[in-house]
């Protein structure tokens, strides 16, 4: 009676192991098709293939105000593809990789529903081109460098030198705005010590202008430029610094017609 008992038994925990383990595989089997089946109705419910389905698709990039910034360079950092979900693009991002390019001061970003991007540039407005080391920036009206090439068009624009002479720049030229003939004369300009300026003029005279009165001292130089006593070329240098008191410096052959002058009047 115990060995027809045990044989029960282990039939019993053969049959139960089995079926035991038969459960366990079609679980695991159930569990990885309902896993691949969620997975591709999850993609195809998502808010952005929805939108997709429905027609709101990207269509086109209408930019506004580009006029030296590169048409391609602008594309690379809008980052879409034509057929994606409108919704997909995240403005506040190609809006920041916008203003990584030179020429871009400022940019907004909006998105239509029918499809299309619609991106708005300020480009940078420059004033100058400094000069530092064996290198040339084109300077903007916030005083910021331009890491961009130089086109031909901005070769007249004073050339810079000195240290933050690009932040001080906009201040003087400012200034110049109301001396025209001043302005149109100079050919580069240098700050001293973060102080004051020296003005190089188109025929080599160089100008020192002091720290304090700079209006006084341009009114002056304005007047010997319109009277032609700045582009004498035996003039080298035109010192305003103190005030009231103008001082020439001349060339050696100018100093030699000088003291010659003097001695005829002597005699």
């Amino acid at each position: 009676m115990r060995k027809k008992k045990s044989k029960a038994k282990s039939r019993t925990f053969v049959i139960y192991a089995f079926t035991s383990s038969v459960g366990v595989a079609l679980a695991f089997a159930v569990y990885f098709w309902w896993s691949n089946i969620s997975r591709e109705f999850a993609s195809v419910l998502q808010p952005h293939a929805i939108a997709a389905k429905c027609g709101f698709v990207m269509k086109d990039v209408v930019v506004f105000g580009r006029f030296r910034t590169n048409s391609d360079d602008v594309l690379a950092a809008v980052g879409v593809t034509a057929g994606q979900s409108i919704f997909l693009c995240n403005l506040k991002e190609i809006q920041q990789r916008l203003l990584k390019l030179a020429w871009v001061r400022e940019a907004s970003v909006r998105r239509s529903i029918s499809g299309e991007l619609y991106i708005f540039i300020t480009e940078r407005e420059p004033i100058a081109i400094y000069h530092s080391g064996q290198k040339f920036y084109l300077v903007d009206k916030n005083g910021s460098l331009m890491d961009t090439r130089i086109e031909p068009c901005f070769r007249g624009l004073p050339i810079l030198s000195g240290a933050n002479a690009e932040k001080a720049a906009c201040g003087i030229l400012q200034k110049l705005h109301a001396y025209k003939l001043v302005r149109a004369n100079i050919s580069a300009m240098q700050l001293v010590q973060e102080r004051r300026w020296n003005l190089k003029l188109n025929n080599g005279v160089e100008v020192k202008l002091p720290a304090q009165n700079v209006d006084r001292a341009l009114r002056v130089l304005e007047k010997l430029i319109r009277d032609g006593q700045a582009s004498s070329g035996d003039i080298r240098v035109i010192d305003l610094r103190f005030g009231s008191k103008l001082i020439l410096k001349y060339s050696d052959s100018g100093k030699a017609y000088l003291n010659a002058l003097k001695k005829t009047k002597s005699v």
